[in-house]
């Protein structure tokens, strides 16, 4: 039986709403079989591997810019042992020139969902209910620099992009602190 995401729930009861589908995704490269699909899927049974020299790319562009605040990502050392990622980049921007980072992780022998706040005042608490404003982005990239037990390629078993659920006439500040219309 498959093994089912969990995060759904979790973004429910933090008032946030996954928007990965309203984007083209892309990665750096993959093995076959193990493709850019497997990030979105909801069975935790399949990955996304990367094939190639690192860093591991995986980029998420959206037709209009896009209020971020959370993005999630399932990792887990027990099932992935050096394939796993450690040291994360999270960069955005409005096209591949203009990335700038916004965040940076170190995973410590992760097990399950990674849940990683993003934004202006990245509130860094994942089980805190204070969000950070949004981040507003064209193109988010998650850059996967290395892996546990230095791995050369990397599984990832599920990536999601979370933003708040919008009220009627709220603003948030724009990626690089200015104010945009919501």
């Amino acid at each position: 039986m498959a093994e089912q995401d969990p995060t759904v729930l979790d973004a429910t009861s933090l008032n946030l709403v996954d928007i990965g589908s309203l984007a083209a995704w892309s990665v750096s490269s993959s093995k076959p079989n193990h493709g850019v699909g497997h990030l979105s899927d909801p069975n935790l049974n399949t990955l996304w591997q990367s094939e190639g020299g690192q860093p591991h790319l995986i980029n998420i562009q959206f037709p209009k810019k896009q209020s971020i605040v959370q993005i999630s990502i399932y990792a887990d050392v027990g099932r992935d042992d050096s394939y796993t990622p450690q040291k994360i980049s999270i960069r955005v921007g409005t096209h591949h020139g203009d990335l700038h980072e916004v965040k940076w992780v170190d995973l410590h022998q992760p097990t399950g969902w990674q849940h990683l706040r993003i934004g202006n005042n990245d509130a860094d608490d994942p089980s805190s209910e204070q969000l950070s404003d949004p981040i507003r982005a064209h193109l988010l990239q998650v850059a996967i620099v290395s892996n546990h037990m230095n791995g050369k390629d990397t599984h990832v078993r599920g990536l999601r992009v979370f933003a708040p659920k919008k009220q009627v006439g709220e603003s948030s500040k724009g990626v690089l602190g200015i104010r945009d219309k919501c």
